[in-house]
């Protein structure tokens, strides 16, 4: 079974201090933790 985890990288860290943006990584983040067995072993994912 495949254990290690995935390198999760924002795409655009400028665009941090902007809420929404804040709010669609966080999304983003969720989706991944919450499906997290189709993503073990990937190199990175950019979010959002």
């Amino acid at each position: 079974m495949p254990t290690s985890m995935p390198v999760l990288t924002i795409g655009r860290i400028s665009r941090i201090k902007k809420r929404h943006y804040r709010e669609r990584c966080a999304e983003r983040i969720a989706e991944i933790v919450s499906d997290i067995k189709n993503y073990l072993c990937t190199d990175r994912i950019f979010i959002p």
